[in-house]
């Protein structure tokens, strides 16, 4: 009997040990991540940021393949949360402008169109697909396109740009202001 107590208790310890390696090797996982940064180009610029605006807008995306008449339908669903900063503003090197030292005059001959420029975050929050109609790289580049153009959209309705219009007029009286108490006379375009 205690043989076979022995046996029984060995088996039981053997046993175990086989389930806790196969449960800890099935659990294991292997990540592995690389990135390279790569400076494609560096400008200078010269613009005068006179708005900026955050957005967020959830983005519904949903695709059927209809089978049989449409009889059969494989259907797939994406919810993304999409934020943005908004800025606008205005890229003063494309401005002329015209020196009278005599006079001491400076004049701004034209002001360039406001420019608007969007950085989105994106963020995929719920995911369904069916086994037949399952999400793909094309997919995910096509949601993010629209996304950023429905928040584009946005930001045009919002009325960000006349913001930065009424900055923008605020902001030539007050290089006028300065350039006066500098001796020098200031004028502007009408905006």
């Amino acid at each position: 009997m205690m043989k076979n107590f022995k046996f029984i208790l060995i088996g039981m310890v053997l046993g175990a040990l086989i389930v806790f390696c196969m449960y800890r090797s099935s659990n294991s996982s292997a990540i592995n991540e690389n990135s390279e940064v790569i400076i494609e180009r560096i400008e200078a610029v010269k613009k005068l940021v006179l708005m900026e605006g955050y957005f967020s807008e959830l983005y519904t995306y949903q695709e059927a393949d209809k089978y049989f008449y449409n009889l059969i339908e494989f259907e797939k669903k994406a919810f993304l949360l999409v934020k943005g900063k908004a800025r606008v503003s205005y890229d003063l090197s494309k401005m002329d402008y015209q020196v009278d030292e005599k006079t001491k005059t400076i004049t701004l001959v034209n002001m360039p169109a406001p420019e608007v420029s969007i950085e989105p975050e994106i963020k995929y929050f719920d995911l369904q697909e069916s086994t037949f109609n399952s999400f793909s790289t094309d997919d995910y580049n096509k949601m993010n396109a629209n996304a950023v153009i429905k928040l584009k959209e946005k930001v045009e309705k919002s009325g960000l740009k006349s913001m930065a219009r009424q900055k923008l007029e605020t902001t030539l009286n007050d290089i006028q202001i300065v350039g006066k108490e500098l001796g020098w006379k200031v004028v502007v375009p009408k905006t």
